[in-house]
């Protein structure tokens, strides 16, 4: 069974997106090499800005930033992913009003914690799906756990954010394997018990 990839990548070393976004893709590219001998990887973006792997078939790729970190995921099943950092003067009331379900309203309400879990579960969601932020409130109710949605809470000691991957399966005993690239003292924590892929449970961490 083939793993799914997340990769952390730093934005302060080079400012300059569209080279960030190369060398995110370039990063990829070696990965894809390697799980599958395809010499020439292709790797564009559709319609709605969401990255698709054109060669080899059968591999899927998305990524998000948030304050000076991208995260991307690759996986030969479909995937989407989300990063928010945590901010206080956020006003996540409102934010909810707009795109959330009343149930999941109820939910977020709780803490800033439940917000920037479920709005990350919402949205890596949506980027699975093709979607954009404006269907988010057409998403299923995601204030109780979902099988093929993996949420984590992200420290660098200073900043918190939220991480949550989408699977298009419940695979539970799909590996992830994590790739950082000039980001240190990263601490991750599974933000869901019932979830079995989580960072501290899985079999190989590529630095």
């Amino acid at each position: 069974m083939k793993p799914v990839y997340i990769s952390f990548v730093d934005l302060s070393i080079n400012k300059d997106k569209g080279e960030q976004n190369d060398s995110i893709k370039a990063s990829w590219k070696r990965i894809l090499i390697k799980e599958t001998a395809y010499p020439n990887p292709e790797i564009r973006t559709n319609s709605n800005g969401k990255p698709l792997i054109i060669y080899p078939e059968g591999w899927y790729y998305n990524i998000s930033h948030s304050s000076g970190i991208a995260v991307s995921i690759l996986g030969n099943i479909p995937v989407g992913i989300d990063i928010e950092k945590v901010s206080l003067k956020r006003d996540t009331k409102s934010l909810a009003e707009e795109y959330f379900r009343p149930e999941e309203i109820k939910y977020c309400c709780k803490s800033q914690k439940h917000f920037y879990c479920l709005w990350t579960r919402k949205e890596a969601w949506i980027k699975l799906q093709g979607s954009t932020v404006w269907q988010m409130r057409n998403t299923p109710d995601m204030s109780t756990a979902t099988e093929n949605i993996h949420t984590w809470q992200i420290s660098d000691g200073e900043t918190d954010y939220y991480l949550s991957a989408a699977l298009d399966i419940p695979e539970k005993d799909k590996e992830i394997r994590i790739i950082w690239s000039g980001i240190e003292n990263l601490s991750l924590s599974p933000q869901d018990s019932s979830l079995k892929i989580g960072m501290d449970e899985q079999s190989s961490v590529i630095k």
